[in-house]
């Protein structure tokens, strides 16, 4: 059994003061520690836009994988009269693809604006639900 003399419990309370001396100090620290986490994470977004900005492609997506989505979508799309999976023409997976593009372009765009009006730099989910919404009330 181990007992405490009455010095070392003034010791306790002087160590509980420094404590909380020092969370004081550190909760101006974490605030710049998270606005420098904040401002690298802005740093390394910007920098992967630029990055694929001068990509030369200019593809959003890979064709090949919209292809095989297609292709996947034949197959399960097959009714009793056909025999065969449904297969799809490159004139009409590029059409798809690009009908694709720019639905994901402007669905992008308009959530964008969206977390922007709320005073957000990134995009949350609840901005692509309000511009689906939008969007389906438009058209």
């Amino acid at each position: 059994m181990v007992f405490l003399d009455e010095e070392d419990g003034d010791e306790d309370e002087d160590e509980d003061e420094d404590e909380e001396k020092q969370e004081e100090r550190l909760g101006d620290d974490t605030d710049v520690a998270r606005n420098r986490r904040r401002t690298t994470a802005l740093k390394e977004a910007l920098q992967m836009i630029r990055v694929e900005q001068r990509s030369p492609s200019g593809e959003v997506f890979a064709f090949s994988s919209i292809s095989m989505l297609l292709l996947e979508l034949g197959q399960d799309l097959k009714s009793e009269d056909l025999k065969s999976d449904l297969l799809w023409e490159a004139n009409a997976c590029a059409v798809v693809y690009y009908l694709l593009e720019a639905y994901m372009v402007t669905l992008l765009q308009n959530s964008n604006v969206n977390a922007l009006e709320g005073g957000r730099v990134f995009i949350m989910p609840k901005d692509l639900q309000l511009a689906r919404k939008i969007r389906t009330k438009h058209s």
